[in-house]
């Protein structure tokens, strides 16, 4: 969960930059293995290594990066609400 709260921050702040792309994948990839489900992280993994050898730039607009990041934050604040509400559990 802190890798993929790091990876965010990481996206927030390099949202007009050429490594969003990556840090995208990036986060993606941290949470398809996340799922604990290794179908799904194979797929998620496969494919971005598609998306790379595919493209050397997917090219997204300013609009779409503002969209992967509230998609990514809406994500990241439920999985630390999860996080506290099982930790209150124990």
């Amino acid at each position: 969960m802190s890798a993929l709260a790091d990876c965010f921050k990481e996206l927030e702040r390099n949202e007009a930059d050429n490594n969003f792309e990556e840090l995208n994948r990036r986060f993606h990839d941290l949470l398809g293995w996340a799922s604990g489900n290794p179908l799904f992280g194979l797929l998620t993994s496969t494919m971005h290594l598609l998306t790379r050898e595919f493209s050397n730039s997917l090219g997204y607009s300013a609009q779409e990066r503002a969209v992967q990041l509230r998609f990514c934050a809406a994500f990241s604040n439920r999985c630390a609400l999860a996080t506290r509400q099982l930790r209150g559990r124990r």
